[in-house]
């Protein structure tokens, strides 16, 4: 019988049924079981409440226990700040300047793209400069490292965007990165790894190579790992540099490994999205969006030949699939367009045309029936999920841009980050 992946499972205490306390959510797939949230998002009608932020970031905010979590950058200064919010008011509790940018990224990155991991005593930040800390729920700093100083410059292309993996009370952290840097003579520094850390005192726990035959830009990847639950075992999966490997979460050994790109004379691979696991097949996107993919993860682990199904159109080069009520949903970036399909088996039931504007950099969130999906000019489809057809609840232009962050859902309420304000709607009683 196939064990089922049931996030439930692993959250235990990480986090609340309401809070959305890492990447992703809850359920490490872009969905949500809150009710009631809105259908439009209207400044009269459902906008709760709007914070004007001091700086712009990718990073997609948290909750836990009634506050917001988030990143920022701060407009005329080089300064990384890590920001608490009261969700039900947006009154900006604390703000604690953690760390400063160390050079300018290109298409409009920052070096504040990671988002936190919230859990009741405190929440940790990552910065693309390589400094990750936890603060207390006062904004007191708990301890305080930095990646690079402990191992090695972060050679990625567009700079470190991985956000870290919360299972447990440890943090999971992948350094997927060029083999070589300019600001380094010892390749064998550079080598990519997998950080496991004690979220409690910042301790590394183990830290695991993860050697890879990819070259140039393929072996770099923004993200983040997944846990699945396998045969009743638990695996952290990293996804990047043409394999994907599955680690025991207690020593980080590599279990298993796929190659999914052999030919290593390509050197363009680099790897933005994050699976996503559903009843037991992780759906993978190709490199550069050219295709998407499915393993059976029982297969995978007993190290049989594992894929299922593989779908020759382009699927998603930037933004992260949903899987919400049993079918993915996945953006096209190239044509801008929202795909729905059977995880298990690839079935297509519908593709449709989104806003084509602009890209989207923002994943699909998905909860109480409906797709909430933004793209970098702020113009905003609400759509039902439904396999039964693509039907559109709502379109909206927030009036700002870019909008890089994903909508997050927590306490029947909808947060929106742009460049310039946090955003919380809900329906009004």
């Amino acid at each position: 019988m196939r064990m089922r992946f049931c996030a439930i499972i692993l959250m235990g205490s990480l986090a609340f049924g309401a809070d959305w306390s890492q990447w992703r959510g809850p359920y490490f797939n872009g969905s949500s079981d809150q009710q009631n949230l809105p259908a439009v998002l209207d400044p009269n009608q459902t906008l709760l409440w709007k914070t004007p932020l001091p700086g712009k970031s990718s990073a997609t905010p948290v909750t836990t226990a009634g506050r917001v979590y988030l990143t920022s950058t701060e407009n005329g200064s080089d300064r990384l700040l890590a920001m608490c919010l009261d969700a039900a008011t947006g009154r900006v509790l604390w703000q604690y300047a953690t760390a400063s940018a160390d050079k300018k990224l290109p298409s409009g990155n920052t070096m504040a793209s990671c988002s936190p991991c919230a859990q009741a005593d405190g929440t940790t930040f990552l910065f693309g400069e390589g400094t990750l800390v936890k603060l207390d729920t006062t904004g007191k700093e708990v301890w305080k490292r930095n990646l690079v100083t402990d191992y090695g410059p972060l050679t990625l292309d567009f700079g470190f965007s991985s956000s870290p993996l919360l299972l447990e009370g440890r943090l999971y952290i992948p350094v997927l990165r060029r083999l070589k840097s300019s600001r380094s003579d010892n390749p064998a520094e550079l080598d990519s790894y997998l950080l496991c850390v004690n979220a409690a005192d910042g301790k590394t726990i183990f830290r695991q190579t993860r050697p890879t035959d990819a070259r140039e830009e393929s072996t770099n990847a923004y993200t983040t790992p997944l846990p699945v639950t396998i045969a009743g075992k638990m695996y952290v999966v990293v996804y990047g540099a043409d394999c994907v490997t599955g680690h025991d979460p207690q020593t980080g050994k590599e279990l298993w490994r796929l190659v999914y790109i052999v030919d290593n004379k390509r050197t363009i691979d680099r790897q933005i999205p994050t699976p996503v696991a559903a009843d037991g097949i992780l759906v993978c996107p190709w490199p550069r969006g050219d295709r998407t993919f499915a393993l059976d993860l029982d297969k995978l682990a007993a190290n049989q030949p594992p894929q299922v199904w593989m779908m020759d159109q382009p699927g998603s080069d930037i933004t992260c699939a949903a899987v919400y009520q049993g079918n993915l949903y996945q953006i096209t970036e190239k044509s801008k367009t929202l795909t729905c399909l059977n995880p298990k088996n690839g079935q297509v039931h519908w593709t449709a045309q989104l806003d084509r504007a602009d890209m989207y950099y923002a994943s699909i969130t998905a909860g109480d029936g409906k797709l909430y999906m933004v793209n970098r000019k702020g113009a905003i489809t609400i759509a039902a999920a439904d396999p039964a057809a693509f039907r559109v609840l709502s379109t909206h232009n927030i009036g700002e841009q870019p909008v890089d962050s994903s909508f997050m859902i927590a306490d029947g309420k909808l947060f929106l980050r742009t460049a310039k304000n946090l955003y919380c709607y809900a329906t009004k009683k």
